[in-house]
């Protein structure tokens, strides 16, 4: 296992910068204690005065401070956006690099502001011709003084002419079914009417049925009492029947 520190003094407007590239509060006296482990196994860990953070977070942070090296450091060269920096390392350019790349981000803000203007203006053309129509259509009707005052009061009685329409309609259609496959409330009530009347009709073919029905039992319990009688004057004796045999 290996471990390595290195403590950096930075000015505060470096100090600042490193604090934001981190997203860690800056130490008062603007001391900067870097630490790489390395284990036998050939992991690292990294801390930032004694608070872990990753490599590659602290490698993009402290960039001009320490390189740092790891598993997989290699395949770093194969990203682009490496190379440039390698290059930009090389020919001593990394402030004019910076400097163009915050320059094109702006551009690039500024293009957007533009296509967002340029949509806008042809919104504005588009309601402007709308606005000229209806001028020129306002212009040859001429109203009179007072007329379009009279237009709005008319167009309010008839907007609530409409609603009331609309309401009508809509109150025809619940009473007499509209498109509604249940149909509407007259036919409703009709039909419940119609079931009354069979109900009615059923009911008194049953209280017919009931009258016989009562008329049927009577007979049958005068006919038990009956046989009961005839049962009583009869003695059998089944011994006397053995007898016989």
């Amino acid at each position: 296992a290996a471990e390595v520190e290195a403590e950096f003094r930075l000015d505060p407007e470096r100090s600042a910068a490193l604090s934001e590239a981190l997203g860690r509060e800056a130490p008062a006296d603007g001391r900067w204690r870097l630490t790489r482990r390395l284990s036998a196994a050939g992991r690292g860990r990294c801390s930032l005065n004694g608070e872990p953070v990753s490599r590659d977070a602290l490698q993009a942070g402290a960039l001009g401070l320490v390189e740092l090296f790891g598993q997989g450091s290699a395949q770093r060269l194969l990203d682009p956006e490496a190379q440039l920096e390698l290059l930009d390392a090389a020919a001593g350019t990394q402030a004019l690099s910076r400097r163009c790349a915050s320059e094109l981000e702006a551009l690039s803000d500024l293009a957007r502001q533009h296509d967002h203007l340029l949509h806008e203006e042809r919104e504005s053309r588009a309601r402007w011709s709308d606005l000229q129509r209806e001028r020129h259509a306002l212009a040859e009707l001429a109203p009179e003084e007072g007329e379009y005052g009279q237009l709005l009061d008319r167009l309010v009685v008839l907007q609530e002419r409409s609603r009331r329409a609309s309401a009508l309609v809509a109150v025809d259609e619940g009473l007499s079914g509209g498109s509604d496959e249940r149909g509407g409330l007259l036919e409703r009530l009709h039909l419940a009417c119609a079931n009354l009347e069979q109900l009615q009709v059923a009911w008194s073919e049953l209280g017919a049925a009931c009258e016989q029905l009562t008329t049927a039992a009577d007979l049958v319990q005068q006919a038990a009492h009956e046989v009961a009688g005839v049962r009583a004057e009869e003695s059998f004796d089944h011994r006397e029947l053995e007898q016989v045999r």
